[in-house]
C-alpha cells in the first residue's frame, strides 16, 4: 500500500522524532505537520533557563531510531566534553531537536519530499473515508492517507479554588517562560511554589538564585530522589520471565513489582533496594542522604529502571483500560518518585538552598487563599502571606474522544462520553469495522495505551516502530 501523504500532529519532542522516522523509512511524498508551535518547540526544553538540567543522561535522549548515541555525538560536535552518562542543560536538548530537525529537512528535500507546516490547532479527525479528514479549530480542512498523532500533553491542572484567580498578575497556571515570571517579580517576593516534582524544583531553584524568597507546596510532602544517570543498558539485568508471571489485577501488585527489581539487584550488585534509598522521615535529610548515596555510586536501581519501564510497557500493552488504571493508581505512587528522580546537580542546588533556607519545603494542602495587596494563604495550621503563586503541578494527559457514529475522534471534547481506543501497536481502532486505522498516537498521547511514556527514550522505539510498519508496507529501505 503506498501512503503518499502523512501527517503529524504537534512537532515537539515526538513529532519531530516521527518526522526523522518516516524520512528514514517510508516512501512517503508530502508530509505536513500540523501545529501552532515553531519547528522543534517543546515547552520542557525551549522554555528552560540555561541552568535548568535534564533528569536524563545523554545516552538516553536521542530521536533517531537505531542510533542510542546520537545526541551524544551531536554534543561532541559542538564542543561538549560529554559521556553518556552526563546530566546536561536542557536548553542542549532544543538545540539538538531543532539541529536534527534542519538536517533531516534536508534530507526530505534532496528525496524529492514536500514539507508542509500548518499553523492551527486540531479539532477533529473525520476517518469515515480515505483519504482522512482532517478539521482544525480554525476550520481549516486537511486531507490525507495516515495521521501520527504527536500532540503531547494538554491542559495545565489547575486544582478548581485557584479557577477564579487565573487572571491576576501574580498568579501563574505555569512557571513557564520562567524568565518573564522573575522579569515581572520585584527582588526578594515572597514566592509560594505549589508542587514538588521536577518543574517545581527547577522553578524553585532559579527563583532562590534571583534573590526571591520560595517556598515550595508538597501536597505528599515528597520530593523525588536522586540518580546519576539513566542510560539503557545493553545487557538485561531484569529476570524477565519472572516479571512476566507478575498478576496485574493483584492487589499487593506494587509490592510484587519491587519485589521483582529487588531481586535481581540482589543477584546482579549484592545489594538490596532498601539499602540504595533513604529511610529519613524529614525531607532534607532524605535528600541529602540520597544525594550522598548517588555520589558513591551506590544506587544501582537507576541502572535497572529503563529496562523495568521497557518491559512494564510491552506488559501493559495487552492488559484493559480497567487493568491499566488500576496500575496507574496503585503503582505510580511507589515508582514515580525514581521515574521523576532528579539529577545529581539538581539536588546539590536544592540541597543547599534547603539548609540555607532560601527555599522552604511546606507539607501539606491551601485550605482557602484570598486576594487582597498580596496572596493569603491558609494552611491547617495558620496562614502566610505570598506576593506570587506559581502553579507547577503539571498539566493533564490528552484525552481523545469518539462521535457516537464512530466515525471521529475528537480532541479533548469531554462532551462526547466515549473515549478512543488505541490499541498495542499505538493506532486508533474503529469499533464499527472491527480494525485499526492508520492513525497512530505517539509519545503522551498514547499513554492510555503505554503509561510509561513521559521520557524521549520510549517515544524513539514508539517512532521506530511507526517507520518499521511503513517499511514493511511499503517495501523501502534506508541508505
Amino acid at each position: 500500500m503506498q501512503f503518499d501523504n502523512i501527517t503529524i500532529i504537534g512537532n515537539g519532542v515526538s513529532g519531530i522524532a516521527t518526522f526523522i522516522s518516516l524520512i528514514m523509512y517510508s516512501n512517503v511524498k508530502n508530509i505536513t505537520f500540523i501545529s501552532p508551535n515553531e519547528m522543534g518547540y517543546s515547552e520542557a526544553f525551549s522554555e528552560a533557563s540555561k541552568e535548568m538540567i535534564c533528569n536524563t543522561s545523554v545516552g538516553s535522549i536521542s530521536i533517531v531510531p537505531n542510533n542510542q548515541n546520537d545526541f551524544l555525538l551531536f554534543l561532541i560536535s559542538i564542543g561538549e566534553s560529554v559521556t553518556v552518562d552526563d546530566f546536561v542543560p536542557r536548553s542542549l536538548v532544543e538545540l539538538y531537536i531543532k539541529k536534527r530537525y534542519e538536517l533531516f529537512y534536508g534530507v526530505a528535500l534532496s528525496k524529492g519530499i514536500v514539507i508542509k507546516h500548518i499553523k492551527d490547532k486540531v479539532q477533529c479527525i473525520n476517518y469515515s473515508n480515505s483519504p482522512y479528514l482532517i478539521k482544525t479549530e480554525n476550520n481549516k480542512e486537511h486531507l490525507t492517507d495516515a495521521i501520527v498523532v504527536c500532540s503531547g500533553y494538554a491542559n495545565n491542572r489547575i486544582p478548581s479554588m485557584f479557577e477564579k484567580h487565573l487572571k491576576q498578575e501574580t498568579f501563574y497556571i505555569n512557571p513557564y517562560p520562567l524568565k518573564k515570571v522573575i522579569e515581572k517579580s520585584p527582588r526578594n517576593s515572597n514566592v509560594l511554589v505549589i508542587g514538588s516534582k521536577l518543574s517545581a524544583i527547577e522553578t524553585s531553584i532559579h527563583l532562590a538564585k534571583n534573590k526571591h524568597i520560595v517556598t515550595m507546596l508538597s501536597p505528599s510532602g515528597e520530593i523525588p530522589a536522586v540518580r546519576g544517570h539513566t542510560v539503557p543498558l545493553r545487557t538485561s539485568i531484569l529476570n524477565k520471565n519472572s516479571f512476566e508471571k507478575i498478576n496485574f489485577k493483584d492487589r499487593r501488585l506494587g509490592k510484587k513489582i519491587i519485589n521483582e527489581i529487588n531481586k535481581s539487584l540482589i543477584k546482579n550488585f549484592k545489594n538490596p533496594v532498601y539499602s540504595q534509598v533513604s529511610r529519613e522521615i524529614i525531607p532534607i535529610d532524605r535528600l541529602s542522604e540520597e544525594l550522598n548515596l548517588a555520589l558513591d555510586g551506590k544506587i544501582y536501581w537507576q541502572d535497572i529502571m529503563v529496562e523495568v519501564i521497557d518491559k512494564l510497557n510491552e506488559l501493559l500493552l495487552t492488559q484493559d483500560i480497567d487493568v491499566k488504571n488500576k496500575f496507574i493508581n496503585q503503582c505510580m505512587p511507589i515508582i514515580d518518585r525514581y521515574m521523576g528522580a532528579c539529577s545529581i546537580q539538581s539536588a546539590e542546588i536544592l540541597l543547599e538552598k534547603l539548609i540555607d533556607n532560601k527555599i522552604k519545603l511546606r507539607n501539606g494542602v491551601v485550605n482557602k487563599i484570598i486576594k487582597e495587596e498580596k496572596w493569603n494563604v491558609f494552611w491547617q495550621d495558620g496562614s502566610e502571606l505570598f506576593d506570587t503563586i506559581i502553579l507547577a503541578t503539571g498539566r493533564e494527559y490528552p484525552s481523545f474522544y469518539i462521535n457516537d457514529n464512530d466515525n471521529e475522534v475528537f480532541f479533548n471534547k469531554k462532551e462526547f462520553l466515549k473515549k478512543a481506543t488505541i490499541t498495542k501497536n499505538y493506532r486508533l481502532f474503529n469499533n464499527k469495522m472491527n480494525s485499526e486505522e492508520h492513525i497512530w498516537f505517539v509519545g503522551i498521547s498514547s499513554h492510555s495505551a503505554i503509561p510509561l511514556i513521559n521520557a524521549i527514550y520510549p517515544v524513539t522505539l514508539q517512532v521506530q516502530e511507526v517507520g518499521e510498519w511503513f517499511r514493511l508496507n511499503e517495501n523501502v529501505t534506508w541508505n
